[in-house]
């Protein structure tokens, strides 16, 4: 895998960084925690690093370990929308619902209007059988797109 990093600078985490982001772009996920992996040897408080660990290790179905990159991420960062969506994601798949309502109101709070982050939960809501309360977020999310 060196080979292909000669013209980075090695000692850089961020450089290592944007490297894991091409490879997870390309699906290659199993690389892409190697290149984080080599940023957080070079400095463990990167918070990119520890988000795009998170992203690639939630691909490859890792996501209890995605959520402590996650936190980890928070610690650092706590206003980091990516991480708290990467954490959110996470804990759907692991269908830890109830958990992940906590963080899509973390979301919402923060940007209230956002039809992504509306739609997202209403659908954490379907989820929990909470029917009515995914409906009236998907219309106001539909709303905001401009769909109604």
């Amino acid at each position: 895998m060196l080979g292909i990093l000669d013209s980075f600078k090695k000692d850089d985490p961020a450089m290592w960084t944007e490297k894991a982001f091409e490879l997870f772009k390309s699906d290659r996920y199993d690389e892409a925690v190697k290149c984080c992996d080599e940023a957080l040897r070079l400095r463990l408080d990167y918070s990119e690093a520890w988000k795009h660990k998170g992203y690639a290790l939630d691909h490859l179905g890792r996501h209890e370990e995605s959520i402590k990159c996650y936190d980890e991420a928070l610690r650092l960062k706590l206003d980091d929308f990516s991480a708290l969506t990467g954490k959110t994601y996470a804990l759907i798949h692991l269908k830890r619902y109830e958990e992940a309502i906590k963080y899509h109101d973390l979301l919402l709070n923060k940007m209230p209007n956002e039809p992504y982050y509306l739609s997202f939960k209403a659908v954490t809501l379907e989820n929990l059988g909470r029917h009515d309360e995914a409906k009236k977020l998907r219309q106001q999310a539909e709303k905001l797109w401009g769909w109604k």
